[in-house]
């Protein structure tokens, strides 16, 4: 994804409460006209933790070009 090219960001979010604990997954996806690039992330934090003292597991960043149909 360089040069030029107008680049669209969208994202989602999901939150899953258990008695045990709170999982947070987040995605990111940067999209241009022929490439899209995604991040991914899980963050639970310790039981009675601030939500800012949560720790990210799992980060994965994937790439791909796009072809025209």
């Amino acid at each position: 994804m360089g040069g030029d090219a107008a680049v669209s960001a969208d994202w989602y979010y999901d939150e899953t409460v258990e008695p045990e604990r709170t999982t947070w997954f987040v995605a990111l996806v940067l999209s241009t006209g022929d490439a899209l690039a995604l991040a991914e992330g899980t963050r639970t934090p310790d039981r009675g933790a601030r939500p800012d003292r949560a720790e990210w597991h799992g980060i994965q960043c994937h790439r791909a070009r796009l072809t025209p149909r």
